[in-house]
């Protein structure tokens, strides 16, 4: 019985984008955003650790996030991308100690 080669071929398109100066600065703004979220994560589990020996975990942070969503400065970028965020804190945080 001969066996079948199974082929796939992936195709990628690459977008140009090209945003006006209202878009670049709203860009700005999220990046800025998730830069402090990601950095104030990091700095938590950090803190907790030093003080206790406690492990934060990404689902502890995810409950965090949303009480602190109610605030109109957390809620203006979407939920989705935050989470993103403190997922790949969580995922950078688990490589580096080698989990």
């Amino acid at each position: 019985m001969a066996e079948k080669s199974i082929q796939s071929i992936v195709v990628t398109y690459k977008y140009r984008l090209l945003p006006n100066k209202r878009q670049h600065a709203l860009l700005a703004a999220i990046r800025e955003s998730q830069r402090h979220l990601y950095n104030g994560g990091l700095e938590h589990r950090i803190g907790a650790y030093r003080k206790g020996g406690k492990t934060i975990t990404l689902y502890s942070q995810l409950k965090e996030l949303t009480e602190l969503r109610k605030d109109a400065q957390f809620s203006s970028v979407p939920a989705n991308l935050q989470r993103w965020t403190l997922k790949r804190l969580d995922e950078a945080i688990g490589l580096s100690f080698g989990d």
